[in-house]
């Protein structure tokens, strides 16, 4: 074999190899059969020498016979390249050399090595599909048009507890109950017609017990006939998670419903995104989710100037006020607004805890009422009280003056004046004097 000096033998896409081969069997063959051909001829010498160089370099090659003994060319001539670049190096060679480029075939691959090629890639493309298909976590299978089982993965054999020998050859229904056949007869049906088709079920075991799974169905040609491709996946722990998920829903929304003040969550535009029962049950009118607070609480179309949400969406800080609603009543309420951060800690979000306070403030408002009044009464008995006693002094003093024993005993009057004095002399930083102890008389 004469390699030209113009060829570039690297490990690589750029592979470039032009030779001549000087004893071809197959160029000899055509020419002592005194054959003629407009073709060349030399397939099993560019075979040989594509296969030894692409073993020895680890490149993917192909050869292409350009000039050929066997019609009437010097010498058996041939170009090596990566297949995907070797029609561009004939291309490439017919311009450098126009001498030659009417005897060149102006072909790529010869037919037998475009077959050759096919082939291969074929195989590569089923070996890289049933490494797919045995690496899946999930479970395949292929039944064909009996519902039989063909073939399966390793993770079919370890959700459905069986060797791959004793799944193949099981029907559907052995795998499919019968109150869930109808679903599998559905998929079936619908993956025949879309293409595609899924739905979540349930499978049995090897050992009968029962696996709540997804199971996803599309047609599959396998070894030249029609069959189904089954994609199934174990959601036993999704739906315990599901489970899970919605037992803590339904306790926080039992939780959140038995609060008996009002619980609004409101967005940034001042809707309600969602209330509790006691909030339900306070606001009649339309559905209280999508609303806008402020056209149920305040009957107004955009946010009351002191409404405490503007605050907290204003300052993103907590707000508790109380304050009387005209559009509910007059009536009462003691509002606490709490902001829900992002995490660049703005508030997207608001909480409104809402409590009617209206009877504490009539309460309140009465008590206050009463106290003035008893306030009013104790002034005018106090004043009742203390006049009987200067008049019952003076009485007291007359019969003195008369020599006669006081009618009246003042003694706890006298004390308590003593007292009161001495308290406000006291306050006033003063000494007692000595004429105010025991005195008994006017």
């Amino acid at each position: 074999m004469d390699i030209s000096a113009e060829s570039r033998p690297s490990p690589d896409e750029d592979y470039y190899l032009i030779y001549d081969h000087p004893y071809s069997f197959e160029a000899d063959a055509w020419i002592q059969s005194g054959c003629v051909t407009d073709t060349p001829v030399c397939i099993m010498n560019a075979g040989y020498s594509s296969g030894w160089c692409e073993e020895s370099f680890g490149v993917t090659l192909v050869a292409s016979e350009i000039l050929c003994r066997a019609r009437g060319d010097d010498c058996c001539r041939f170009i090596m390249a990566p297949p995907h670049r070797i029609e561009a190096h004939i291309a490439r060679y017919m311009r450098d050399k126009p001498h030659l480029a009417a005897r060149i075939r102006k072909g790529g691959i010869p037919d037998f090595f475009v077959r050759k090629r096919m082939e291969e890639d074929l195989r590569q493309r089923e070996e890289q599909y049933r490494r797919i298909f045995e690496a899946s976590s999930d479970a395949l299978l292929i039944l064909d048009r009996d519902r039989l089982v063909v073939d399966v993965n390793p993770a079919a054999c370890r959700l459905y507890g069986y060797t791959r020998e004793e799944m193949v050859g099981l029907s559907a229904r052995d795998i499919v109950p019968t109150d869930h056949l109808h679903l599998f007869e559905v998929c079936e049906r619908d993956a025949a017609a879309a293409g595609r088709s899924g739905a979540e079920t349930v499978h049995v075991r090897h050992d009968g017990s029962r696996v709540e799974v997804d199971v996803h169905v599309t047609p599959l040609s396998y070894q030249g006939a029609p069959h189904l491709l089954a994609v199934v996946r174990d959601i036993t722990a999704r739906r315990r998670v599901e489970e899970a998920m919605q037992a803590a829903a339904r306790q926080w929304q039992s939780t959140f419903d038995a609060i008996e003040d009002l619980v609004i969550l409101c967005d940034a535009d001042h809707r309600i995104l969602q209330a509790n029962r006691a909030a339900r049950e306070a606001v009649p009118g339309p559905e209280l989710v999508g609303t806008r607070c402020f056209e149920l609480v305040h009957g107004t179309q955009e946010p009351h100037p002191n409404c405490p949400s503007c605050t907290v969406f204003g300052r993103g800080e907590a707000v508790h006020v109380e304050m009387q609603e005209p559009n509910l009543g007059n009536r009462w309420f003691d509002v606490h607004a709490y902001p829900i951060n992002n995490e660049a800690g703005t508030a997207v979000r608001m909480v409104h805890i809402i409590r009617d306070i209206t009877e504490r403030k009539r309460a309140e408002e009465e008590l206050a009422k009463t106290l003035a009044d008893l306030e009013r009464f104790n002034r005018l008995a106090v004043g009742r009280e203390l006049r009987m006693i200067e008049l019952k002094r003076e009485v007291n003093g007359m019969a003195g003056k008369a020599g006669l024993e006081a009618p009246y005993d003042l003694s706890f009057a006298e004390a308590g004046k003593a007292g009161g004095d001495l308290g406000r002399r006291r306050t006033r930083g003063a000494e007692l004097p000595n004429t105010a102890q025991g005195r008994g008389g006017p």
